[in-house]
């Protein structure tokens, strides 16, 4: 676990953009996930976000982003889940991103059929 101090708190939010919804990480990234530095190791800035503000957590554990924002470190928007739980999650949300694409699909059709393009 990290050792959890003010300084540290502060080193890292000096990274982070804070908007009305997110945290925005402005550090470097990996993948879209931010990276920090911390005790000579490069962590996930939303590992590290987690454990600074919410508590410990085990190698095993998988910080999920409940915003879907790979770049954000709200500690309110990331829950500890399992790979299991996490996996499956993930795999809920595509199906809903294809069901609005599908849907978004559909509705350009019907306007286009009632002439209504430009709607």
């Amino acid at each position: 676990m990290l050792h959890q101090t003010s300084k540290d708190r502060k080193r890292f939010l000096t990274h982070v953009e804070k908007t009305p919804y997110c945290w925005i990480w402005n550090g470097s990234k990996r993948y879209g996930y931010g990276a920090f530095r911390y005790q000579g190791r490069l962590i996930s800035a939303h590992r590290v976000s987690y454990q600074l503000w919410m508590g410990k957590l085990t190698e095993a554990d998988v910080v999920h982003h409940k915003c879907a924002n790979r770049a954000c470190v709200r500690p309110a928007h990331l829950q500890r889940l399992t790979a299991l739980e996490n996996t499956a999650e993930m795999l809920e949300r595509n199906g809903y991103i294809r069901a609005i694409k599908r849907l978004e699909l559909e509705l350009a059709k019907i306007k286009k059929e009632l002439g209504h393009d430009s709607l």
